[in-house]
């Protein structure tokens, strides 16, 4: 024992609330990089090269196994300008050129109609091409395709027709697969179609595509004679239904021409002017009369008021005039039954009868002519009304009879026009280019297929490498761990057989510059340099899960640093499963279990290993719970006691996902440090691990990857090593 040596207190969590889980605890995301992708292509180069390897045999395969088609095209084109052959209007007008006139005629070249005169001329029921009942032997290329896989499916889901199976027409049976052969395809901004016929026989394609745009100018043709013989017989009966209509309309003006007294219009005229002459006459009679019974109003006011000087004013008689005057002039006091004013109103009333006796002789004149000129009037009114009425009449009829005439005329004009176009139908389709026999099949391009397949196959490799990359969620780099955890990777410790475990130690001090060696003095190096002011005593290691190389990691640590001649100790602390018998070769019959619980002494329980040169203390099996163990304060004084003896301790502990036991031990620590076993470990037991220690209050020093294959990783690509590794594994003596 070191007197000298200052006792080291226990160490114990920050009094903080909790310790809070590094930056990238949630999962290390950062932007992925084409240097990222490009990686990963190139670590699963293999799976690229297979899959492309396979896609390039199925492509040959293919083009070697597949059917030859062969394409013919024959050019049509839309003509939208009439050809006037005559001078006159068409019955069936020419295409608009618009686009629901192309989409239309695109339909009919499509038709079964169209379609089925083909395969009747050709008689491609016959083909076996055209006649799946006549094939022999099907192509496995042939039950590969869409339809094919289409029936397949349906029957096995049961979707198909439930009746009982009918024959198809083989008519119809032909139509359809000429359809599936069909392509027409419509020249960008113009009216240019090019139809397309792919068949196994070059002959058979180019007389198909022929036989399509014959039989589609010669229905064109055949449909606008169809319509001009129509419209001839419509217009044939129209005109003699119109000719009838005719002839019984001039026969009615003529009828009634016979049947009416009637006068020209002249005579009308003139009848007029006469009945205007009298009803002018009549108005100065009338306007005489009056003036002729004007007087007839004063003596019927005289004989009332003799006196009326006023009414004889209007009287043309000088003796009324006097009469009246005298009588007015006689005094009030004279009655009327004075002897002298009944001989004055005697000779007053004489006067007037004298008067008024040729007044109304000419007044009975003026009546008797008026009443004449009113007879006259009103039978010529008359008479003229029932001429105009029966002009009228004569002329309505008159009116039908021409309209009848000029329909009938242009009816006939119209059959006869039609008559003529009869004979001079034309197509408004025309063959721009017929179709050749093609010297090459279309179907299968080698060359394309191959080249497609080739690109293909490194398209999706790379895909299921970047895929299998990104599911991937081991760590496969010291740089991968860091940048996931934001805590300190100490190292990379290279893969040790496991088979050679009890002869590692041993290989250290035989080669002490190979990369084993190397690597574990890099990793005491990082972790005493973490804190330089002060440097760890007491190191933790364990592990997320068992055989990730902790037990080895921790005896490779403890020799590396005993090496240095510095007292170490190693202790076993996985009391559920020890291995260091296996790695030191022996079977002790004591440990540290037999120690905390006092049943023997430090020295009892101590293995020196004189080939390491480092103290060993073992594990054994006990009865006991082991975190009650390693909880105990027995635990506690053990360890700081062993700070005393050991200039340098390493403990090994079980895992931590497994038992808490690692949590336990690491509160006495001065560093807790993980193994992570390359291409092993997983980020979800990492960040498991990181998890359990923050909620312990734990602080985590640092990782270490085991198992590492420097030599994988450099070829791989993965972190720094594919660097450096070339340069430094020189300085290596393995």
């Amino acid at each position: 024992m070191r007197s000298e040596k200052s006792a080291i207190p226990l160490r114990t969590p920050d009094p903080a609330p909790g310790v809070q889980p590094p930056p990238a605890l949630d999962g290390g995301r950062r932007d992925i990089t084409l240097s990222d992708i490009f990686g990963a292509i190139r670590r699963r180069r293999w799976t690229v090269a297979l899959v492309t390897a396979i896609a390039v045999a199925l492509a040959l395969a293919f083009v070697t196994t597949a059917t030859r088609l062969y394409r013919a095209d024959i050019v049509l084109v839309l003509e939208t300008r009439e050809k006037s052959v005559v001078s006159l209007d068409s019955v069936v007008s020419g295409l608009s050129g618009d686009a629901s006139v192309v989409n239309t005629e695109l339909a009919v070249l499509r038709s079964r109609n169209l379609l089925a005169q083909v395969v009747r001329d050709l008689d491609l029921t016959s083909d076996p091409e055209f006649a799946p009942d006549l094939r022999e032997d099907r192509g496995w290329t042939e039950y590969l395709s869409p339809g094919a896989l289409f029936a397949l499916v349906k029957e096995a889901l049961g979707l198909g027709p439930t009746g009982p199976e009918r024959k198809p027409d083989p008519v119809v049976e032909a139509v359809e697969i000429l359809q599936g052969k069909l392509n027409v395809i419509v020249q960008p901004n113009s009216l240019v179609f090019v139809i397309q016929v792919e068949t196994e026989s070059p002959e058979k394609s180019a007389a198909i595509a022929n036989r399509i745009g014959e039989f589609y100018i010669r229905d064109q043709q055949q449909i606008k004679y169809d319509e001009t013989a129509r419209a001839t017989a419509w217009l044939s009966e129209q005109v003699l239904q119109l000719k009838d209509e005719l002839e019984a309309a001039e026969a009615r003006v003529e009828e009634y021409s016979l049947s009416s007294n009637l006068v020209s219009e002249e005579a009308l005229g003139a009848m007029s002017r006469q009945i205007k002459d009298l009803r002018e006459r009549l108005s100065d009679l009338r306007i005489q009369r009056d003036a002729e019974a004007a007087p007839l109003e004063a003596i019927n006011a005289l004989r009332l008021d003799p006196s009326s000087t006023r009414a004889a004013e209007q009287v043309p008689s000088g003796e009324v005039r006097r009469l009246a005057a005298e009588i007015d002039a006689l005094p009030d006091t004279v009655s009327a039954s004075d002897p002298g004013r009944a001989a004055l109103e005697a000779r007053m009333s004489a006067a007037l009868d004298r008067v008024e006796a040729p007044v109304l002789d000419a007044l009975a004149r003026f009546d008797g002519q008026i009443a004449a000129l009113e007879r006259s009037v009103a039978a010529q009114t008359a008479e003229i009304d029932r001429q105009s009425a029966d002009l009228v009449t004569l002329r309505q009829l008159t009116r039908e009879a021409e309209a009848s005439r000029l329909i009938y005329e242009y009816f006939l004009t119209r059959m006869k026009e039609t008559s003529v176009q009869q004979g001079i139908a034309e197509a408004d389709a025309r063959v721009v280019s017929n179709a050749i026999v093609p010297i090459r099949p279309f179907f299968p391009r080698s060359g394309l297929t191959l080249m497609l397949a080739l690109v293909g196959g490194l398209v999706l490799g790379a895909g299921i490498a970047v895929l299998r990359w990104q599911l991937d969620t081991r760590f496969r780099s010291p740089e991968e761990l860091e940048e996931f955890t934001g805590v300190t990777v100490f190292g990379a410790i290279p893969l040790a057989n496991s088979r050679r475990r009890n002869k590692i130690l041993n290989y250290l001090v035989e080669r002490p510059s190979s990369s084993l060696a190397e690597s574990v003095r890099d990793f005491r190096t990082s972790l005493l340099m973490a804190n330089p002011d002060r440097p760890p005593q007491m190191v933790l290691i364990s592990s997320a899960s068992p055989g990730d190389g902790k037990t080895t990691t921790a005896a490779l640590l403890a020799h590396i640093n005993a090496m240095l001649g510095r007292r170490v100790l190693l202790i076993e602390c996985d009391l559920r499963r020890p291995t260091f018998s296996q790695l030191f070769q022996i079977k002790p019959e004591t440990g540290i279990a037999d120690l905390l619980r006092g049943e023997k002494t430090l020295e009892e329980v101590v293995y020196r290993d004189e080939g390491a040169g480092l103290d060993v203390i073992f594990a054994q099996e006990t009865g006991l719970n082991p975190s009650d163990v390693f909880s105990s304060r027995r635990f506690a004084e053990f360890l700081q006691e062993m700070r005393q003896r050991y200039d340098f301790i390493v403990i090994d502990s079980p895992p931590v996902l497994a038992v808490p036991d690692a949590r336990i031990i690491a509160r006495h620590t001065d560093a807790l440090v993980v193994c992570a076993a390359w291409r092993k470990v997983t980020k979800p037991m990492i960040r498991a691990v990181m998890r359990q220690f923050a909620n312990s209050r734990t602080s985590l020093s640092g990782f270490v990857m085991t198992k590492f294959d420097p030599a994988r990783a450099s070829r791989e690509g993965y972190g720094e090593y594919s660097t450096y590794y070339g340069a430094s594994k020189a300085y290596h003596r393995n």
